[in-house]
């Protein structure tokens, strides 16, 4: 979806000399990811405009982003798919945000907080079939998601206290949709993992363009692991 704008800003990066040629693959799948991002904030920013809730979007999606970088999910299999899947996600939420009623009940705000970290604690960080975590990746991404969930966490109570009900809905909604892109991307997976199992190798078809060596896969995701989270080498779609 956005490959001629990745490729341009790659190949300045590579000719002014801020990235080496080796490490344009990389590059390319981060620019990416970003890009996607950017779409779908602007595509959320401009509908918070609309709903006069600019500053309530800018924080459900900012909470969004806090959890999903380490937490993983669901990845889109085709950059369209996956632009779709994020608009298609945001908009409800904005919804519920600005009509929402049962978040001002401390009982259900607080039980919907503790029912989101807790699947977020047993789920993440989530990898995909494209992207397997190892034990040490494992480790370093859910130290980090759970200072993010502190943090979050903190703030939401705050806002509550605080009676900023259209702010602390905002911070649940953004740690809700991101506990469903956890769910959604772990079923996923073991669905991938299974089918895989049960396909001979042998047999699986080759998709185009995926003729590289297993030791060029095994040093393009090296690479990718030292340079950008987990959601930077999703897949070669979001």
């Amino acid at each position: 979806m956005f490959q001629a704008a990745v490729k341009r800003t790659t190949d300045w990066l590579v000719q002014g000399g801020s990235i080496a040629e080796e490490d344009r693959e990389v590059y390319e799948f981060g620019l990416d990811k970003l890009f996607s991002m950017l779409s779908n904030f602007l595509f959320a920013a401009g509908l918070g405009l609309l709903f006069g809730m600019f500053a309530q979007t800018a924080v459900f999606y900012a909470t969004y982003i806090m959890i999903r970088i380490y937490a993983g999910g669901y990845h889109a299999d085709r950059p369209l798919r996956c632009f779709l899947f994020g608009i298609g996600a945001i908009v409800p939420c904005l919804f519920v945000i600005h009509f929402q009623q049962a978040w001002k009940t401390p009982v259900v705000f607080c039980g919907l907080l503790g029912l989101c970290i807790a699947i977020l604690v047993m789920l993440g960080p989530t990898g995909n079939k494209d992207k397997m975590l190892d034990e040490l990746e494992k480790a370093v991404y859910g130290r980090r998601l759970l200072r993010n969930l502190a943090i979050i966490t903190i703030a939401a109570i705050t806002l509550l206290l605080l009676s900023f009900s259209y702010y602390a809905s905002a911070v649940l909604c953004g740690m809700l949709l991101a506990t469903v892109t956890v769910v959604v991307g772990k079923v996923k997976l073991l669905f991938q993992l299974h089918h895989n199992q049960a396909v001979p190798a042998g047999s699986r078809p080759m998709k185009s363009g995926t003729c590289q060596s297993d030791s060029s896969l095994r040093q393009s995701e090296d690479k990718t692991v030292r340079s950008f989270p987990i959601t930077a080498k999703a897949s070669e779609s979001n």
